[in-house]
């Protein structure tokens, strides 16, 4: 799988996780809630960081998105990917 920059490589490396090779390898969906969760955090984090520095995420190749808008997925994805992992029966 090909590196985009644009992806950010925290990102890209939960998708190649995904795709490794060995199937024992890769995430369990847990994990993978907790590594998306994670990379939210790290975005959510340096959102705020920047806007407190002055500079604001608005431009034409990555669109305006806050706090709240990633609190927002975030807590909805969590909540629903928890919630389907404790309904699966292994």
């Amino acid at each position: 799988m090909l590196y985009f920059k644009a992806c950010g490589y925290d990102r890209y490396s939960v998708m190649l996780s995904c795709w490794h090779p060995s199937s024992k390898q890769r995430p369990s969906f847990h994990q993978l809630v907790e590594s998306v969760s994670d990379v939210v955090d790290a975005m959510q984090r340096q959102l705020r960081s920047r806007r407190a520095a002055g500079h604001y995420v608005n431009t034409a190749d990555q669109p305006s998105t806050t706090s709240s808008e990633l609190s927002d997925v975030t807590g909805s994805v969590t909540q629903q990917s928890l919630n389907a992992s404790r309904s699966t029966v292994v």
